[in-house]
Parts: C-alpha cells; sequence; structure tokens
C-alpha cells in the first residue's frame, strides 16, 4: 500500500518537474534544466526505493 501511494505521489510531483524543465528548456536553450530534472527524479525514485525496502524488511522481521 505504501509503495502505491509513493510512486503515485512520486508521479504527480515528478511530472510537474518536467513541464517545468521543458519549459526552462525552452527560455534557456541549453540542456541543464533537464539535467537536473533527472538528477532529481533519479534522487526521488531512489529515496522511495529505500523506504519500502526498509519497510518491507521490517515487515519480514515482524512475521518470522
Amino acid at each position: 500500500m505504501r509503495s502505491i501511494w509513493l510512486s503515485t505521489r512520486n508521479d504527480a510531483i515528478l511530472n510537474a518537474l518536467t513541464i517545468a524543465a521543458a519549459g526552462l528548456i525552452s527560455l534557456t536553450a541549453t540542456a541543464w534544466p533537464d539535467i537536473v530534472a533527472g538528477l532529481v527524479i533519479a534522487a526521488v525514485n531512489l529515496w522511495a526505493s529505500i523506504e519500502i525496502l526498509g519497510q518491507a524488511h521490517e515487515e519480514m522481521g515482524e512475521s518470522s
């Protein structure tokens, strides 16, 4: 349940970030907004996956 919530929340936030980066790319004519957005997207998804793995590890410990 937690992974679904995190995935949905992250998708909404990161889609807005992608649109903002596209706008900045058109204004600046550089790739930096896209690079920064990609790094943020990677970091957010990595953070969420670590959180889900930690929760799964805790739940596996509780079931034994």
